[in-house]
């Protein structure tokens, strides 16, 4: 009876520790216990005091460590299956991830697991039975103390408040605050960052309803999204990220977009299996739960613009005050309209676009400006400052400008004569326009003698109309194009770097030469080129290069204009490396004689092998013949013919190499060494017997 009670209060418990919900996606639908993978484990080996708490220790066969739920229900003898039931409380979920096999405790696995396995009992039935010994506040089994009772109680206390956290992710620094990249093509954030809990490791970015084009980069540029915003490669959450705007993208002076992070934690969740067999233990283990987390940021990108037009006296600089300007946008509405004063007028806040500024009443003592300044206003913001200029009435202004950037330009020498070719006036030009008073109703011509320096003379007369006010309709401006400039490189072709020692020519194309040199390891500029066409030869090459035959022609236009860069390039001349090799050992063989002749049969060199490999220098490209004409001594004549190529940068792929056999020894009879010094010693004997018969012979004769 008393048993039933515990069963039944364990029941009741159970069934508010144990609630349902989401499987974990990596929790299996069931698993298997085997018999086999049970190993008993005794309290006397853990608790001590002849204690006789004794449970197994419990892997399924994926080896997946689980523990019992019922403390007095049975296990399977043989093999039985578990099916996924519901989920457990937090509690069990703290237990099992602080307890083994997630964390060591004491070192030994089973102690370990034993511990564990208590706390969880413990958490289900405090007051079970089998704790009746235990003192969970003082640590102590049967009054003895004891580091088992010690540690299941550092895992149950700290269940007790504990719950499910969810995984989450946080954009930081998500502020509006966007810089000009150097190179002005985007608008980029500061750095952004993101914090994390639950495990997140790497994190995606994306963006919505920002302007085409717009990426987020990692600090080393490298793009994390497409070219429409959405998410392409992750991010460790240490890593920052940074939201690129192209400008050629903002048709208004203000983005308002969505940046988005999202990344995916893991909730270590408690599962609770019930066996095939009712009577048995259900088991309870510890698998990760998955969950995908996000935010977003609002950004808002806005482009400040600030114009500056100016209106001023043509003949001072100065700035006019009374004039009425009128400002309209492409579409000719007004946007502005006002009367200028002795400070430029500054306009902010212009969408991106093109506006003309036109003048309706001109300052008093002033000619009205009849023409129209066209500007446009990038879509980053920039727009050069725009000036406006009036002449006064009753006098004449002339002025000399640089026609590519229509400054007043000194240093011209201009004649002004009247309808019958009287010389009126002479002038050189300054740096600011000519004025002449009380010229007489008529027509005027303004020619220029003497070109500025550095500027090509202007050819073209000037005719105005004095009217009988005084007054000329409209400005009288001449204009000059600088002289032609251009740098002239001369390069290895194989290389493209600067090749100096080549000496070149520039001429005219009436032949007459404009400049001479010899380059350097720096690009020739050449200036003061009139209008016309001009040839660049080279008579001689760099050391160790062949001649370029080619002759490059370019232009100077009327209004100075001409290639900025002419390039010349030299090939190097061929050179070849000839290894003559004993073909038994591959080693430099000296002594041979060797010849080099081209495709047409000349000598191109010859000469005799010695202890490193032979180099040739200065080879036209084409075909090329090794011979040998003489052998080296104790080695066979090579009959070959080696054919090797000097292509048109004057290499050649490899090392050319001839081999040579040595010569065969003459064959030596095999006799022992005794039979060899034997007869050695015979013929010895016999040769001094015979001579000392030819003595004693001789000597008979001479008595």
């Amino acid at each position: 009876m008393k048993l039933k009670k515990i069963l039944l209060s364990i029941v009741a418990i159970l069934s508010t520790l144990f609630v349902s919900t989401v499987k974990a996606d990596s929790a299996p639908n069931s698993f298997v216990i085997n018999a086999s993978n049970l190993t008993m484990l005794y309290g006397s080996n853990y608790l001590g005091n002849g204690s006789t708490l004794n449970f197994t220790y419990k892997t399924n066969s994926a080896g997946k460590v689980v523990y019992c739920t019922e403390i007095h229900d049975s296990m399977t003898g043989s093999s039985e299956t578990y099916t996924l039931s519901r989920e457990a409380d937090a509690k069990f979920a703290y237990v099992l991830a602080n307890g083994y096999p997630n964390k060591s405790i004491t070192g030994n696995n089973y102690k370990d697991y034993y511990i564990t396995g208590l706390a969880l009992w413990n958490l289900i039935s405090p007051n079970d039975s089998v704790f009746t010994y235990f003192n969970l506040s003082v640590g102590t089994y049967k009054g003895v103390s004891s580091d088992v009772v010690r540690e299941v109680a550092k895992l149950v206390n700290g269940a007790k408040n504990y719950s499910y956290a969810a995984p989450s992710i946080k954009i930081q620094n998500a502020t509006s605050n966007f810089t000009l990249s150097s190179d002005k093509k985007y608008y980029v954030s500061n750095k952004m960052s993101v914090t994390t809990t639950g495990g997140v490791g790497t994190y995606y970015m994306s963006l919505t309803n920002a302007p085409s084009g717009s990426i987020i980069t990692d600090a080393n540029g490298n793009a994390k999204t497409d070219a429409n915003g959405k998410a392409k490669e992750g991010l460790s959450v240490n890593e920052g990220f940074y939201v690129k705007v192209p400008v050629a993208s903002m048709k208004t002076l203000s983005a308002s977009f969505t940046v988005n992070v999202s990344g995916t934690g893991t909730v270590n969740t408690a599962y609770i299996y019930n066996p095939s067999v009712s009577s048995h233990q259900s088991l309870i283990t510890l698998y990760p739960n998955s969950k995908t987390v996000a935010d977003h940021a609002p950004l808002k990108l806005e482009i400040t613009t600030n114009v500056e037009i100016s209106k001023q006296d043509a003949t001072t600089g100065k700035e006019l005050p009374g004039a009425t300007l009128v400002l309209t946008n492409a579409s000719g509405v007004e946007v502005a309209k006002w009367v200028s004063t002795n400070e430029p007028k500054v306009i902010k806040n212009l969408t991106p676009g093109t506006y003309t500024l036109t003048e309706t009443i001109a300052p008093k003592g002033y000619k009205l400006t009849t023409e129209t300044i066209t500007f446009e206003i990038k879509a980053d913001g920039t727009v050069v400052k725009q000036v406006m200029k009036n002449y006064p009435e009753g006098k004449t202004t002339i002025s000399k400008q640089d026609a590519t950037t229509g400054k007043e330009l000194p240093g011209a020498t201009l004649v002004l004569t009247d309808a019958k070719g009287k010389e009126v006036d002479k002038w050189v030009s300054t740096s600011t326009p000519h004025i002449i008073e009380g010229l007489k109703a008529g027509k005027y011509t303004l020619t220029e003698t003497i070109a500025p320096k550095g500027y090509i003379l202007s050819t073209t007369s000037v005719t105005f109309e004095v009217d009988k006010d005084g007054n000329v309709a409209k400005p009288v401006v001449m204009k000059n194009y600088p002289e032609g400039k251009t740098t002239i490189s001369k390069e290895d072709a194989t290389t493209g770097k600067e090749l100096p020692g080549a000496s070149l020519v520039l001429k005219d194309e009436k032949g007459n030469v404009i400049d001479k040199w010899i380059s350097t390891d720096t690009p020739h500029i050449v200036e003061g080129l009139k209008p016309g066409k001009y040839t660049l030869s080279e008579t001689i090459a760099p050391d160790g290069y062949r001649l370029s035959t080619e002759t490059i022609t370019f232009e100077v236009t009327k209004e100075g204009k001409v290639k900025e860069k002419i390039t010349m390039k030299n090939y190097p001349e061929g050179s070849v490396v000839i290894s003559k090799q004993d073909i038994t050992n591959k080693e430099e063989l000296y002594g041979a004689h060797l010849e080099v002749r081209d495709a047409k049969g000349n000598l191109i060199e010859a000469w005799v092998s010695g202890k490193e490999p032979h180099q040739i220098n200065g080879l036209e490209p084409g075909k090329y013949y090794l011979t040998e004409t003489i052998a080296p001594d104790g080695y066979e004549l090579s009959t070959e013919t080696i054919e090797f190529v000097v292509n048109e940068n004057g290499k050649v792929d490899d090392v050319v190499v001839m081999y040579n056999t040595p010569t065969k020894p003459v064959p030596v009879p095999k006799t022992s060494s005794f039979k060899t010094m034997t007869t050695s010693i015979i013929g010895i004997i016999i040769m001094s017997l015979g001579a000392m018969m030819i003595v004693k012979n001789y000597k008979k004769n001479e008595e």
